[in-house]
């Protein structure tokens, strides 16, 4: 998907797999854009993206100390 226009980063996290455990991480806005800029460079500019039908993972997030 390529899209040249900016986006605000209004709540995030990750979700990965960690020695077979699916974590959740919390990552600031700052750390996502340079997660994208690496993504996005590794990528030749075109950055694969897919929606998530359960959105519930940001309440998740956001009670979490």
């Amino acid at each position: 998907m390529k899209q040249h226009r900016e986006h605000k980063i209004t709540k995030s996290a990750v979700l990965i797999e960690l020695n077979g455990e699916a974590v959740i991480l919390k990552i600031s806005a700052r750390g996502w854009n340079e997660i994208l800029a690496i993504a996005a460079r590794e990528a030749k500019g075109e950055l694969c993206v897919a929606k998530v039908p359960n959105q519930n993972i940001f309440n998740l997030i956001s009670t979490q100390a």
